[in-house]
C-alpha cells in the first residue's frame, strides 16, 4: 500500500540521517564484479562511505545498502573513482586536518573480452568511467584511432544481441554523441530488440526528434510489457514539446494510452503519464478518469491531480474539485486512500481564489472526521491536517483524544502541529487539555531544532488563549523550567564531591594544548584508564547539556554531539573546547543585540519575524525581544561556547568526557 505522496517520487533507498557529500558510480573492472555499477556515497557527519548495489525494480531502481569504509573520525568531504580503478576520498572540513586516501583491492582485474571487429571500438564500449574527464579523453583517443571503422563498429555492437546489454547501451550512447547521429529508422528498429534496456535507451533518444516526426515511432513503447520502457515513453513525449494546442492534432489513441497508464501497476509509470497528460487538453482524456469515480483507485487521483497541476487554469481546478466532491469515501480502494487525501490537500492549496473554501466544503470535513483515526499513522497525519483546515464540529476533541493516547513523541508533535492551526471553536476544557500536553512536550528530547519547534507550536496555541489563560500557561512553562534547573543543580552539587575524589594527574591549567593533544592522540593510557560513565557527569557539570544534544541528553541549540567522533579527531575536539571561537560554523553563529534601553544580548537566532527576535543564550535560555525595542544587531565574532571550560577540569575529567563522547549516544 502506498502511503507517501503521489505528487513526488520516493528515493532509491533511505539512508537515514547524515551529511551527504561526494558520490560516484563505479564503472570499472578492478573491484570484484559485484561492484560494477555500484553507487558510492560519502557521509561527512556520520564518518563513513556507504555503497549501494542497484537492482532494477520495475521502472526504477533499489538495492542493498552497506557500509564500505568506516572511521573515527572519517569526515569525508568528496570521493571519486581514479583511472586505476580504486576509490579515492578526501577528508577534512571546518578547518580540521584533512587527507587524501585510496581504497585498494589486490585481486587481478577480471577485465572484458573485446567484441569482434576493430579493437578500439571494443575498448570504447568497455571504457571505464566513460563520463569522467579522463574517461572522455580516453574515448576521444580511441575514436581517433578507429577513424572510419568507428561508426560501423559501434553499429555492429548495437546489433549483436549476444553481447552484454551494458556494452550495447554504451555503443548507442557513443554513436549518438558522434556525427552524423543515428537516423530515426535505426532507433525505431531497436524497439524490436529483445533487450528492454536497449529499448529504454532508444526511447529516450527518440525524444530528441520533432514531435510530429518521432511520435509515430514512439507510440508502440506506451504498450510495452517492460515498465521502464513505458516510463521512458511518457517522459520522452514531454521532452518532445507537447502543448494543449498541439494535443488536438495528435493521434487520439495516444490520449487513451496515456490515460490507461494513470492506473499502471508501477507508480513511476503513473507519475510519468500524469506529467504528460498535464500538457494535454483535458477534454481529450478526462472522461477516462470520470468513469472511475464510483470505484476510485490510483489512476483516478493521478488524473484529478493532472487537472490541479495545470498552470493558470481555473476551469481545470474547478473540474478537479467537482470530481473530488463526487467521490464517496467508502468507495475509495484501500490502497488509494493516501492518494485521495494528498490530492485533496493539493487541490485546496492551489485554490485560485486564494481565500479558502472550507465553509462550502463542510460536508468533506464531516466525512473525513467520520473515518478518523484510521490506525495508520501515515493516513492519520494527512487527516489531521485536513481536519484542521475544515474544522468540522468534533474535530478538536477527536484530535485531543488522539494526542493523549499517542505514545510516540513524533506522533504527539504531529497532532499538536495540526491542533495549533484550528483558530475557532475551542472551549475552555479543550484549551486546558492542550496546555496540559505541553507539560510533557517540554520534557521531549530530539535534535537541535526540537526545542524551537515545540516553542513555535506553544506560541501559536498561546495566541488563541484569552489573556488570563495565556498568563497562566506561560507561568506553568516557567515553573517547569525552574524545576528542571533545580534538578540539574542538585545533580551537579551531588556529583562535585565524587568528581573531586576521582581527580587524577596534573591540573589542565598547567598543560599546553600541544601536550594535551599529544596525550589524547598517542598515549595508550588515554584510551583505557578512564570511565565513560564519569564523562556523563562531566558533560552535565560543564554545562555542555545547556546547548548541546548528545543522544537523549541536552536541550539542543548548538551542534548535535551524538556523532562528533565520526567527523573530528580527539585533538580537534580538544581545540574546540579550548578555543571555541577559532572556528564558528555558520549554522551556529551568534548575533549581538543592543536594545533601545541599553541592554546587550548575545545568542543564536531561533525565531525572527516582524514582531520579535528570539535568541538562545550560552546558558541555553531563550530570550524574546520585541522588534520595536531593538537598537542594533550584528554578527558576533565570539562563539557562544564559553572560554575557560578546562580551567575547572582535571585531566581525569577531560579524558572521561572524551571517552563518553566516543562511547556513543547509546551508552
Amino acid at each position: 500500500i502506498q502511503f507517501d505522496n503521489l505528487d513526488t517520487l520516493p528515493g532509491v533507498v533511505d539512508i537515514g540521517r547524515g551529511s551527504p557529500v561526494g558520490v560516484a558510480f563505479y564503472r570499472h573492472d578492478v573491484y570484484p564484479r559485484r561492484y560494477r555499477g555500484a553507487y558510492f556515497m560519502g557521509d561527512w557527519s556520520r564518518g563513513r562511505i556507504r555503497v549501494l548495489f542497484p537492482e532494477r525494480y520495475g521502472a526504477t531502481w533499489g538495492g542493498e545498502l552497506h557500509d564500505f569504509v568506516l572511521g573515527e573520525p572519517l569526515n569525508v568531504t568528496d570521493l571519486d573513482i581514479g583511472p586505476d580503478g580504486h576509490l579515492y576520498f578526501a577528508t577534512g572540513g571546518r578547518q580540521t586536518s584533512g587527507g587524501l586516501y585510496r581504497v585498494t583491492y589486490d585481486r587481478t582485474s577480471y577485465g572484458f573480452e573485446s567484441p569482434d571487429g576493430d579493437p578500439s571500438v571494443g575498448l570504447a564500449v568497455a571504457q571505464a568511467m566513460p563520463r569522467s574527464a579522463w574517461g572522455r579523453t580516453a574515448l576521444e583517443n580511441l575514436r581517433d584511432r578507429a577513424a572510419e571503422a568507428w561508426q560501423p563498429g559501434l553499429r555492429g555492437v548495437i546489433g549483436n544481441a549476444d553481447l552484454p546489454s551494458e556494452w550495447r547501451q554504451s555503443a548507442l550512447e557513443l554513436l549518438w554523441l558522434d556525427r552524423p547521429r543515428p537516423r530515426l529508422d535505426m532507433l525505431a528498429g531497436l524497439l524490436a530488440d529483445p533487450d528492454p534496456g536497449l529499448w529504454a535507451a532508444a526511447v529516450t533518444l527518440l525524444s530528441t526528434f520533432d514531435l510530429r516526426t518521432g511520435l509515430e515511432r514512439l507510440q508502440p513503447a506506451f504498450e510495452d510489457s517492460d515498465p521502464l520502457v513505458r516510463r521512458r515513453a511518457a517522459e520522452s513525449l514531454v521532452r518532445m514539446g507537447v502543448t494543449p494546442f498541439l494535443s488536438h492534432a495528435l493521434n487520439t489513441e495516444l490520449h487513451d494510452l496515456l490515460a490507461g497508464l494513470l492506473d499502471d501497476p508501477d507508480r513511476f509509470v503513473r507519475y510519468a503519464a500524469r506529467e504528460a497528460l498535464v500538457l494535454f487538453d483535458p477534454d481529450l482524456w478526462l472522461h477516462h478518469v470520470e468513469a472511475t469515480l464510483d470505484a476510485p483507485g490510483h489512476g483516478t487521483f493521478e488524473g484529478i491531480l493532472a487537472l490541479v497541476l495545470r498552470p493558470d487554469d481555473e476551469a481545470s481546478w474547478e473540474r478537479a474539485l467537482r470530481a473530488l466532491q463526487r467521490i464517496r469515501l467508502e468507495t475509495v480502494r484501500p490502497e488509494a486512500m493516501g492518494d485521495y487525501l494528498r490530492t485533496l490537500e493539493l487541490t485546496l492549496i492551489r485554490d485560485p481564489s486564494r481565500d479558502g473554501r472550507a465553509d462550502s466544503l463542510a460536508s468533506l470535513g464531516e466525512a473525513l472526521l467520520a473515518i478518523y483515526p484510521t490506525g495508520t499513522v501515515q493516513l492519520d497525519r494527512k487527516l489531521e491536517r485536513l481536519l484542521a483546515y475544515f474544522s468540522p464540529p468534533g474535530a478538536i476533541d477527536a484530535l485531543l483524544d488522539e494526542l493523549e493516547e499517542a505514545a510516540a513523541q513524533e506522533r504527539q508533535i504531529a497532532i499538536a502541529y495540526s491542533l495549533r492551526a484550528i483558530g475557532d471553536g475551542w472551549r475552555r476544557g479543550q484549551h486546558r487539555r492542550m496546555v496540559d500536553w505541553f507539560d510533557r512536550a517540554w520534557q521531549m528530547r530530539g535534535a537541535a531544532s526540537m526545542a524551537g519547534y515545540i516553542e513555535v507550536i506553544f506560541r501559536d496555541v498561546l495566541a488563541q488563549l484569552p489573556a488570563r489563560r495565556r498568563a497562566r500557561a506561560e507561568a506553568r512553562r516557567g515553573a517547569i523550567e525552574e524545576e528542571r534547573a533545580r534538578r540539574v543543580a542538585k545533580l551537579l552539587d551531588a556529583s562535585n564531591e565524587e568528581v573531586a575524589k576521582a581527580t587524577q594527574g596534573p591540573g589542565l591549567t598547567q598543560m599546553s594544548f600541544e601536550e594535551l593533544a599529544e596525550y589524547l592522540e598517542y598515549d595508550v593510557m588515554a584510551y583505557e584508564r578512564y570511565d565513560p560513565t564519569r564523562g556523563a557527569v562531566v558533560f552535565q557539570q560543564a554545562r555542555c547539556a545547556d546547548c548541546h544534544v548528545f543522544g537523549d541528553l541536552g536541550r539542543g541549540g548548538g551542534p548535535d554531539l551524538s556523532t562528533v567522533v565520526s567527523r573530528f579527531r580527539r585533538s580537534e575536539i580538544l581545540e574546540s573546547i579550548m578555543y571555541p571561537s577559532k572556528v564558528i560554523s555558520d549554522q551556529y553563529s551568534a548575533v549581538d543585540v543592543e536594545t533601545r534601553g541599553g541592554d546587550f544580548h548575545s545568542g543564536m537566532i531561533v525565531g525572527d519575524d516582524d514582531d520579535s527576535l528570539t535568541l538562545i543564550t550560552a546558558n541555553g535560555e531563550r530570550v524574546e525581544l520585541a522588534a520595536s525595542n531593538i537598537q542594533s544587531r550584528r554578527e558576533s565574532q565570539i562563539s557562544l561556547m564559553p572560554e575557560g571550560l578546562l580551567d575547572a577540569m582535571s585531566l581525569s575529567d577531560l579524558m572521561s568526557l572524551i571517552r563518553f563522547l566516543e562511547a556513543g549516544s547509546n551508552l
